[in-house]
């Protein structure tokens, strides 16, 4: 049937028994080994249509495949296409914040969350004292800015504590908060039982949104990439593997599972370097319209490596915001931590370039690069920069991976290190000897990246803007890993701690350096970003006080006293719990420590 013939057969809807267009495309995707991405009491024609016009993969892509193999639902995809274009807000955009204040006028705020949790405790069936009394002192921190350290008991309902309050603010003024946690599952349920709660208390519809790193999205680039690889053989391996990515909900790499045909969901995920509104797919980008949600949503959240990663590239994933709840903050520091750690790898040079597709010999990017070099007004020899780049490239590959081994070499000469993590010290007789290679490594590696630059900024055609997007990336990249050479031959620096993580085959897998405190970084952040910071969790005071977390965390250098508040746990844990001391059961690190413990802990189950 041709695409005219199916647009003037419309799309049937599913009102009798007869076997409609639906049936076709699930019995399709059943025979290719996909799962149903709905459920088959809530599918519909419109709903398909819906999805498709508005999913990652294009319909005319689809249409494409569909007419090369035995695909009987074909209008679904034709009204899909005619679709397309026509509804930009099915991305997940929801009109912007509300009018500044267009609340205040009735109530106060104090008296609107005091409405508020009224019905929430009637909801409930129960009145929870503490709950309440952490929300007002979420709402002082809000209103009035600053810092504030409330640890609530289990039980207490800290979710609703600061979700109320932060919805009612937004409300108000049109500011947003970050709910940054450290867990998925914590988000899960926010999401999925606390946002209901709060829609139902407020009677009005609140934006939240939560926003993932980039590696958990779809990238339309790579499902074009990896259907076309399947198309190789048959066709309707592809179009199944495109039509069920279309039709998932969710568009991210967990909802996918294991997918038919030995394709790793992972492969069709955002690249670390994804070109985002340069890209020729941004429009149809789960990724960019992920962050377009994130933007516009009253209450977002995320977890506290990416809102850190947020604030070290300059607040260019989320936007701009000034208030945040930290849940589960006792897993903070750790976090800071991790994201202020700096590691080399092996893969890193060769990883840097790899987009730059210097070792092809046929490349159309680069031969219309090299004709708008040549035109353009910078000095330089354009002419055969290919060849000399991939020459250099390949040097510097080699020098990079010369480094580990001598390392290795120096530190593990016997490979009798395995699987395992070592302290490095410079200044002693092994690591010593390497100092003087990272220091040139770090050097070649900046002088490519500078290179690299001018490409980067001269101004260019549309047609390269994406190819000219990963230079600018892979130069930074290998920016970025110069700087990390230089901190890591240091190896002295007292605030830090240096290691080399080892392979299972004695090879240097990883050097790293992390720094042992994080206060002063913290606070910056702190005191140079934010207007509000509330940190919460169940366990973040040690014998009532908060001491320890204001040392750790940099607090004790803010200049405003914190809002400090200790709520106990409404249950009565002396009275329900048991607590059994086992002392014979030997050593902890020993091989045949976990059996006998396992034992007690099924007969206690």
């Amino acid at each position: 049937m041709s695409a005219t013939n199916r647009n003037r057969a419309g799309v049937r809807r599913r009102e009798g028994a007869s076997p409609t267009f639906v049936d076709s495309l699930l019995v399709f995707l059943d025979r290719c080994g996909y799962p149903r991405p709905v459920s088959e009491k809530d599918i519909t024609e419109e709903l398909i249509v819906s999805r498709i016009a508005d999913g990652p993969v294009p319909a005319a892509y689809l249409i494409t495949l569909a007419e090369r193999c035995d695909f009987e639902a074909h209008p679904l995809l034709a009204e899909a296409a005619l679709r397309t274009g026509t509804r930009r807000g099915s991305g997940g955009e929801n009109g912007g914040p509300p009018p500044r204040g267009s609340r205040a006028a009735k109530r106060s705020a104090a008296e609107e969350l005091e409405e508020a949790f009224s019905r929430v405790f009637k909801s409930l069936g129960e009145v929870r004292e503490g709950q309440l009394e952490m929300a007002r002192a979420v709402r002082r921190a809000l209103d009035a800015g600053g810092v504030a350290l409330l640890e609530a008991g289990t039980g207490t309902g800290k979710s609703l504590a600061y979700l109320v309050p932060s919805a009612i603010h937004w409300l108000r003024t049109g500011e947003r908060t970050i709910v940054s946690t450290y867990t998925k599952s914590l988000q899960d349920q926010l999401i999925r039982k606390e946002i209901p709660l709060l829609q139902e208390a407020l009677a009005v519809d609140v934006r939240a949104e939560r926003l993932l790193g980039r590696e958990n999205y779809l990238c339309t680039r790579n499902v074009i990439i990896g259907a076309s690889k399947l198309a190789d053989g048959t066709t309707a391996p592809a179009l199944a593997l495109a039509l069920f990515l279309s039709l998932s909900e969710s568009q991210t790499i967990d909802s996918m599972g294991t997918l038919p045909g030995g394709m790793s969901a992972a492969s069709l995920a955002a690249p670390p370097r994804c070109p985002m509104n340069a890209c020729g797919f941004a429009e149809r980008c789960p990724l960019v319209r992920a962050r377009k949600r994130a933007r516009e949503a009253g209450i977002l959240f995320v977890n506290h490596a990416l809102l850190l990663t947020d604030y070290r590239q300059g607040g260019s994933v989320l936007g701009p915001y000034a208030r945040v709840i930290f849940d589960e903050a006792h897993q903070l520091e750790r976090c800071i931590i991790e994201n202020l750690s700096i590691k080399a790898s092996r893969e890193d040079v060769s990883r840097a370039i790899e987009p730059l597709r210097l070792s092809g010999r046929e490349d159309d990017a680069w031969k219309l690069l090299s004709n708008e070099l040549g035109r353009s007004p910078l000095s330089g020899g354009w002419k055969g920069l290919r060849k000399r780049l991939a020459r250099e490239a390949k040097e510097l590959d080699n020098a990079y991976r010369a480094l580990f081994r001598d390392v290795a070499e120096s530190l593990n000469p016997g490979g009798s290190l395995r699987s395992v993590r070592s302290r490095y010290i410079d200044g002693g007789a092994t690591f010593a000897d390497t100092a003087r290679a990272f220091k040139d490594n770090s050097f070649n590696i900046n002088a490519f990246a500078e290179v690299l630059k001018p490409i980067s900024e001269v101004r260019l055609s549309d047609a390269l803007s994406a190819f000219q997007q990963e230079i600018s990336c892979a130069g930074e990249e290998l920016g970025a890993l110069a700087e990390s050479l230089r901190y890591l031959s240091a190896g002295q620096d007292e605030e830090s701690v240096f290691w080399v993580d080892w392979d299972r085959d004695g090879s240097l897998r990883e050097i790293c350096g992390s720094p042992l405190g994080v206060d002063r970084a913290f606070a910056d952040y702190l005191e140079g970003f934010l207007g509000t910071a509330v940190f919460t969790s169940a366990t973040l005071s040690q014998n009532g006080s908060f001491a320890f977390i204001k040392d750790r965390l940099g607090l004790r250098l803010m200049p405003a006293k914190p809002i400090e508040l200790i709520i106990p746990s409404p249950f009565p844990f002396d009275a329900n719990c048991l607590v059994l001391v086992a002392s014979d059961l030997g050593d902890p690190n020993g091989d045949g420590f976990a059996e006998p413990v396992s034992e007690i802990v099924s007969g206690l189950a």
